[in-house]
């Protein structure tokens, strides 16, 4: 006779970050905003990746806090952004969001730049 097995503990993968948006883009700044899953007190921070241009030229990871937004500024115009979002636990980290493009749109001024971060 077969028994059947029962377990407290459910294992699941965790849901990765929803609602990433992009909003007032500029020449020089764009403004993100995501939705987090509930996942208590054990947040310690939101990881930024950003991917400039198609062909991967250059690949930055920001390290936030635990705000839902965040201002990326000192863009280079014209150039491809490719963004996406984590969290990150006392467990570790979370899957990355899916990834969202933008472009930097262009201005008077032709900046060529690194870009920061600041929260919002």
């Amino acid at each position: 006779m077969l028994k059947e097995l029962q377990s407290s503990t459910f294992y699941s993968l965790p849901a990765p970050i929803g609602y990433l948006k992009v909003t007032n883009v500029t020449f020089t700044k764009a403004e993100l905003s995501w939705t987090c899953p509930e996942i208590g007190d054990s947040l310690v921070r939101f990881d930024v990746r950003v991917v400039v241009d198609e062909n991967d030229k250059f690949t930055k990871v920001i390290q936030g806090d635990k705000h839902r937004s965040m201002c990326l500024v000192n863009l280079t115009p014209d150039s491809l952004y490719t963004i996406s979002v984590r969290y990150v636990t006392t467990e570790g980290p979370g899957p990355y969001s899916i990834p969202i493009s933008f472009k930097a749109m262009k201005g008077k001024l032709a900046l060529h730049s690194r870009y920061a971060c600041k929260m919002v």
